[in-house]
């Protein structure tokens, strides 16, 4: 909402604990919220380890916090079944707002005995989520994508940012603005794509 009034929103990302104690991470959200954060993003298993669901974890933020979370949905490691599940009960919980990334691969030590799933990319996803928008959910997912700023190739990555907004994408978000090649590929983003840019 403060996003369509066009007003400053502040939003932090957050790995996952990697064990089953959701305290601390709570505290850490908790105190985020106080100190002003709109919303906090969650990793899906960043660097392609296991670590506590970022959807279950969401689900949980609103409904003991209620702060508005913003869950990253990985490519990897969930077929086309588990991933309508999964935004069905999402839509349950009052989850409406969903990052959608491809995800890093399984780290090579462990190849021999994880295998990665990889039913879609990103603009794939982000289709796929229109489409449940369209004919299944009775609240629509806002989707939000990965905008690299740092690319080698910044037109190829911009040209992949017009076809997820294609797809369904609403808006951005980037990692830290620390150059002024970075800064420079801002500037032509927010010129280019018709999204929200955070």
């Amino acid at each position: 909402e403060k996003l369509k009034a066009g007003k400053h929103v502040i939003t932090v990302e957050l790995d996952p604990p990697a064990d089953d104690n959701s305290e601390g991470f709570l505290e850490d959200v908790q105190a985020l919220r106080d100190a002003g954060a709109d919303t906090v993003t969650i990793a899906d298993c960043p660097i392609g380890r296991p670590r506590a669901d970022s959807s279950l974890l969401a689900c949980k933020i609103k409904r003991e916090l209620g702060m508005e979370p913003l869950p990253h949905l990985t490519c990897r490691d969930r077929n086309m079944n588990a991933t309508k599940a999964l935004l069905l009960g999402l839509s349950m919980e009052g989850v409406h707002n969903v990052l959608l990334v491809t995800g890093d691969p399984i780290p090579t030590e462990d190849r021999d005995e994880v295998k990665s799933v990889f039913n879609f990319n990103s603009r794939k996803l982000a289709r796929f989520v229109s489409v449940l928008n369209e004919s299944t959910l009775r609240a629509s997912m806002r989707i939000y994508g990965a905008l690299n700023l740092n690319a080698r190739n910044f037109e190829v990555e911009l040209r992949r940012a017009q076809e997820k907004e294609e797809c369904g994408v609403t808006g951005f978000l980037t990692q830290p603005v620390l150059s002024a090649e970075a800064l420079d590929n801002l500037k032509l983003a927010h010129a280019t794509l018709q999204g929200k840019i955070l």
